[in-house]
Parts: C-alpha cells; sequence; structure tokens
C-alpha cells in the first residue's frame, strides 16, 4: 500500500494492482480476533484483505485517510445463525442482511442461476468447482426473503 493505491501479488504469482483514483470506499469488517480490509472499486468490484490485528487497523486507517481522503468506516456484521433476511445487490456480489446488518456476501460470477421456489425463498445454485476435489462444496443455497 502506497501514496498510488494498492498492490498485491497472489500465491500462484499474479499482480493485481489497484490506483488510487479508482478506490470508491474502504470499509473495516471485525470478527472474533482480527480485522478485514475491504475496498470498493468504482468498477464495481470489491477486494478483501484478512489477519489485521488491531494495531495494524489503526495504523492503516491513518494512511488512508491521510492519502487517500478516505475515512474508513467500521461495519456492522451479523452473527446471528439464521438463514432469512433481506438480499441486495451492491455492485458484483449479492449481500444478505440480517437485521440491517451485513451477514455474508456472494459474488454474482460465482452464481450459475436463481429461482424463486416459494413466495419467501431464493434458491441460489453456484457453479461447480471441479478443483475443490471430494471435500464438501455449497452447490444450492435456499434463503428464506423477508419482504418489507
Amino acid at each position: 500500500m502506497n501514496r498510488d493505491g494498492i498492490a498485491w501479488r497472489s500465491k500462484g504469482g499474479q499482480t493485481f494492482s489497484i490506483i488510487r483514483a479508482d478506490i470508491n470506499t474502504v470499509q473495516w469488517a471485525r470478527n472474533s480476533r482480527q480485522y478485514q480490509l475491504r475496498v470498493s472499486v468504482k468498477a464495481g468490484a470489491n477486494y478483501k484483505y484478512d489477519g489485521f490485528n488491531e494495531t495494524d487497523q489503526r495504523n492503516l486507517n491513518q494512511f488512508i485517510k491521510e492519502n487517500y481522503s478516505i475515512d474508513p468506516k467500521l461495519m456492522d456484521i451479523s452473527t446471528k445463525g439464521v438463514n432469512s433476511g433481506s438480499l441486495k445487490v451492491e455492485g458484483r456480489v449479492l449481500a444478505f442482511f440480517v437485521e440491517d446488518k451485513r451477514a455474508f456476501e456472494l459474488p454474482l460470477n460465482e452464481v450459475a442461476q436463481s429461482s424463486n421456489p416459494a413466495k419467501n425463498e431464493v434458491q441460489i445454485e453456484f457453479h461447480h468447482d471441479d478443483t475443490a476435489g471430494d471435500d464438501v462444496s455449497v452447490n444450492i443455497y435456499v434463503y428464506h426473503v423477508i419482504y418489507l
């Protein structure tokens, strides 16, 4: 991370970069022990970086404010174990909310098809990942939608 933007290299050696002008929003999400940095770009993509401790979060927050003129917000995450709530398309992701807090999100490019099997249900089928081997994978997910 520098004044011009963010760059990183994947484990496979592929290089990615985001220039400062393309950054739309920056948010922090906190799980039980660590922080996740979430960067949304103007083209609609979202990038997530995990594993930051509290000191990292404070230092990066200050850096982002000073160099990108963006004030990162802490996002409320729902930890309730339910499968009902509301849906919202945000750029290239489908976000699931429980009591106005984000529960989780799915990249839309991973969705093969969706249907509406009942009045308050959305069924989502994912592309089959043939690289997963014999491990357990989710192919279909049914979500109960609350209409307000």
